[in-house]
């Protein structure tokens, strides 16, 4: 994990965005010199608090990296969905919590990647990480909110940003829902819009107000959703998916797990950023 005025990157994985704000700074090396911009210098001799891992740069967050992307060192890897597509030999599972600021990033591209490619998509939900006692410190809590949130601008999402957490209750008034809304063949839906909500809208999801606009979001009836709200009925099936995930390696979501006819896995991954490697995995396994 490394810092350059202000802004935190953790690992490889985020020097697309590092590059990007390199560029936008005009640093980069063009003809043999090196373009700058000397009124948008980082102040390198602060050593306040934005120094400290967790109170990352807020302001902008970070630049689209789409821009300067042909010319980029280290540019975020494509997605395919092509040019292979999948005619029942394959499926994907995906493990996502809908208190997670990554999945609401990615869940949506996940949902696209299988539609595009034909891969059935399996939906396998599990508590948030300090719900099921994974211990986060404020720091990192932090962190991933405003590393989340540059994610999903530089994937395209414009609306994000209002934010209103569900941890703990809403959490559990949602998943005692999301049985009722597959079995309604709306699933895929009703978590999709529980995210929007929490991460899009600031929906407060713990009142029935909120929940309902979930719901009704999802093409689901609110009078139904009303009559079993709170039930416990999600909790065998919740703890069944962190025992699967639990079972290959992975702890943190979300979670890939890509099978082939057999149900045999063939690769598996965590992250919102391990996406482009499912992909690249699925047209492997088709070509």
């Amino acid at each position: 994990m490394f810092h350059y005025g202000g802004e935190w990157y953790w690992g490889v994985d985020r020097l697309c965005h590092l590059e990007a704000r390199l560029t936008e700074l005009g640093t980069r090396r063009q003809s043999g010199s090196t373009q700058t911009s000397a009124h948008h210098q980082p102040d390198s001799t602060r050593t306040d608090a934005r120094h400290q891992p967790g109170a990352t740069r807020t302001e902008g967050v970070s630049p689209s990296i789409a821009p300067a992307r042909a010319r980029m060192i280290a540019p975020r890897p494509d997605t395919p969905t092509g040019p292979h597509k999948d005619t029942g030999t394959l499926t994907l599972e995906t493990y996502p919590s809908i208190r997670s600021p990554y999945t609401a990033a990615a869940f949506d591209a996940t949902v696209a990647l299988a539609r595009e490619t034909g891969v059935p998509l399996v939906v396998r939900p599990v508590l948030p990480m300090v719900m099921r006692g994974v211990p986060a410190t404020r720091a990192k809590g932090v962190y991933i909110f405003t590393d989340a949130a540059r994610e999903a601008r530089a994937r395209g999402t414009t609306d994000w940003g209002k934010f209103r957490d569900p941890i703990g209750n809403p959490v559990q008034r949602g998943y005692s829902l999301y049985p009722w809304a597959d079995s309604q063949g709306r699933g895929v839906e009703f978590i999709s819009a529980f995210l929007h909500a929490a991460f899009r809208e600031g929906v407060n999801t713990n009142t029935n107000r909120g929940l309902r606009h979930v719901v009704e979001s999802a093409g689901l009836p609110w009078s139904e959703a009303a009559q079993i709200v709170g039930n416990d009925d999600w909790i065998p099936l919740i703890e069944a998916n962190r025992q699967a995930m639990y079972s290959f390696g992975l702890w943190g979501v979300p979670s890939f797990r890509l099978l082939n006819a057999q149900g045999e896995p063939l690769v598996h991954a965590w992250g919102q950023d391990r996406l482009w490697l499912i992909a690249k995995e699925i047209q492997r396994a088709l070509g």
